[in-house]
């Protein structure tokens, strides 16, 4: 098990396998590089796991998501209608499609997520 595992071992993760899968930068063939699609924002902590369970679900596995806990010592709307406190964290759903555009902004506004926008250029981010 360990050859398998082991950095540059002529594994799938090495990457010199003919079955790598293709990336969206790749333009072989004459393809046009895919289009990547970012929607960000921030959540309630205790939705988390949910959130990520509906989005898999829903789009099926073709969402990638990576969440951030918001560590402030100041923080400004953490606290619920209610004046608790509540503990949130960034994220960020990387997608292909307008499709899943849309599904993904329909969870994220019934999940109850403030949604910032996010530039598509990379050097306007």
């Amino acid at each position: 098990a360990d050859v398998f595992f082991a950095k540059g071992s002529g594994s799938i993760w090495s990457g010199n396998t003919p079955h790598r899968s293709p990336s969206p930068y790749d333009t072989e063939g004459g393809e046009y590089p895919r289009h990547l699609c970012y929607v960000t924002g921030i959540i309630d902590q205790p939705k988390i796991t949910t959130f990520e369970r509906i989005l898999w679900r829903t789009c099926r596995g073709n969402v990638f998501v990576r969440i951030a806990e918001i560590t402030d010592e100041d923080p400004i709307g953490m606290y619920n209608s209610d004046g608790d406190y509540t503990p949130k964290s960034a994220f960020i759903c990387m997608f292909q499609g307008e499709e899943l555009k849309a599904r993904v902004m329909k969870i994220c506004n019934g999940m109850g997520a403030r949604i910032y926008p996010c530039k598509e250029k990379v050097a306007e981010r």
